[in-house]
């Protein structure tokens, strides 16, 4: 039970001394009102006396405790947004394109001098780095069920991370006839890591992870069927998974989330914060989109003033062609359809008139609406409006911040999903290769310091790539000229390539073209001086 706030005693000050001895009904007015004020308190956000906060009640859980009813329904309502919403499934594409893409590829970055390395030799190691590496990602051996490459393992990985909050990879070893590595991943999706009911009422296991008294991740129960595939029968067989390794201290089950608060246990769909909205938006541009159809359907009335004929017989209105009305029985219609066609020309009896069905739809603030909401969503996704829709209309100047902002916050999931899980998988690969003799590496595994130092890396993606070539090429040579960057830098950054090789296949090329007797080309940049058009839009 939470305990009561202390009511703040008002200190007079000065000026309350000095109204009080001159008007001490005036003065315990101010210390009444200044003690209020400290009853009500200093922030507005937090008063329930207004009306924008009365019914306001907030959640104060743990961050568990908070996830705890949520998740599940959360993760559901995710995944029904991606399959049947454009926005939601263009924003989960889009963040997969830019931050995975064609996939993450490792660029050795080994520290010689801890190693006491020359850089000739430490070129030549990391270029055998490079080529274990390959020979374990080639093809589809690095998966235990062998269906996806590596590429598409960490595309994979990174969708269902965003669209379920987590993903587990669980590191297998299996031999296979013809293979360099037994080394090999297995992605688990966050549904199967629950709590056995036997461990419902253990307060170390939560969400299915069991935990040590700091807060440290010891095990993991993945059900063996998931259970979606019989919702009515919950799993009941686990699989105790730990998450290292007693013995060696190698990882065994690898964790990917967004941790938003300390001690957080799982994670939650990247589209928590826009589930209603984005289903709101949907449903709209679905009545929307019926209501243009049913306008698009043409409807014409006829409309007269002038009294229904009578039988003589039955005394029953008839229809124009004579029949009477009764005769097809009660509530028949009196008069025959009559269709429309190209040209037509149909003649109405006398007193009648005809009423075209007008709608109002499409609507003309639909675009408006539609284009608000939108930047909202892209606000919560952290993606620019621009890029979300994939539509840039501005100038140059606006485009190039749109798509600079995007890749600040691609460039922090690259690097997380490198840190949780590229490193640790390329770690295991370059650990394999040293324990069968692949690779020399001395104190590889009786240094940690040196271990380190082999295994420095970094990640190389998709480059953002550019909207005016000529521009960034030129703003590229003068941060190189000017010591603001260097070679490598911009080669990685604009088309992600490798400067030093790029250099040796130039000389390489440059040579076959002297052996041919072709002079190559140096330069087709401008004359110096020469300034380019403007675009258009910049003027």
């Amino acid at each position: 039970m939470n305990a009561r706030r202390a009511i703040p005693v008002a200190q007079p000050n000065l000026v309350d001394r000095v109204v009080s001895y001159f008007s001490p009904s005036a003065g315990l007015a101010r210390m009444e009102a200044r003690t209020r004020l400290g009853i009500a308190g200093a922030y507005a956000g937090a008063r329930s006396d207004r009306a924008a906060t009365k019914n306001w009640h907030a959640s104060r859980g743990s961050a568990n405790a908070d996830l705890e009813w949520d998740r599940e329904e959360l993760t559901a309502r995710g995944r029904d947004l991606v399959r049947n919403n454009p926005l939601a499934a263009g924003a989960t594409g889009t963040m997969v394109t830019y931050t995975v893409g064609t996939g993450l590829w490792p660029q050795p970055q080994i520290d010689r001098e801890m190693l006491g390395l020359s850089e000739e030799e430490a070129d030549a190691l990391e270029l055998e780095m490079d080529r274990w590496w390959a020979a374990w990602v080639e093809g589809r051996n690095c998966d235990v069920q062998r269906r996806l490459t590596f590429q598409q393992m960490q595309a994979l990985a990174f969708r269902s991370w965003l669209e379920s909050g987590d993903v587990f990879a669980v590191r297998r070893y299996k031999e296979r006839a013809g293979l360099l590595f037994g080394f090999c991943l297995q992605l688990v999706e966050a549904d199967r890591v629950r709590t056995p009911t036997e461990f419902l009422a253990d307060r170390r296991v939560v969400e299915g992870i069991r935990f040590d008294a700091d807060g440290e991740p010891l095990s993991y129960f993945v059900a063996r069927e998931h259970p979606g595939d019989n919702a009515l029968v919950p799993p009941d067989e686990y699989e105790e998974l730990p998450a290292f390794d007693g013995e060696t201290g190698e990882w065994i089950v690898l964790h990917l989330l967004d941790m938003l608060r300390p001690d957080q246990a799982r994670g939650v769909t990247f589209l928590y914060p826009v589930v209603e909205a984005l289903r709101t938006l949907g449903e709209y541009a679905d009545a929307e989109a019926d209501a243009a159809v049913i306008n698009a359907l043409f409807t014409v009335f006829v409309r007269s003033t002038a009294p229904p004929e009578a039988d003589e017989e039955t005394g029953l209105p008839t229809d124009p062609a004579g029949d009477a009305a009764g005769a097809a029985g009660p509530g028949a219609s009196v008069r025959s359809a009559v269709k429309l066609g190209k040209g037509s020309v149909v003649e109405l009896d006398e007193g009648e008139d005809i009423t075209i069905a007008e709608s109002k739809r499409p609507s003309v603030n639909f675009g408006p609406f539609v284009e608000a909401f939108t930047t909202h969503i892209a606000m919560a996704t952290g993606l620019p409006y621009e890029v979300l829709i994939g539509r840039f209309l501005a100038s140059y100047s606006a485009s190039r911040a749109s798509l600079l902002q995007a890749w600040r916050m691609i460039f922090c999931r690259r690097f997380t999903l490198a840190e949780t899980f590229l490193n640790p998988v390329r770690e295991a690969v370059i650990s394999e290769a040293v324990a069968r003799g692949y690779l020399r590496a001395p104190g590889f595994f009786t240094s940690p310091l040196r271990r380190r130092a082999y295994l420095g890396c970094r990640w190389i993606g998709d480059p953002p790539g550019q909207l005016d070539p000529m521009k960034e090429g030129k703003a590229a040579e003068l941060r190189v000229g000017n010591g603001f960057s260097t070679r490598s830098q911009e080669t990685l950054e604009m088309n992600g390539g490798d400067f030093r090789r790029n250099v040796q296949q130039l000389a390489r090329e440059n040579r076959l073209m002297a052996d041919a007797g072709i002079t190559p080309v140096t330069s087709s940049a401008p004359a110096a001086g020469a300034e380019p058009p403007a675009r258009a839009e910049e003027e």
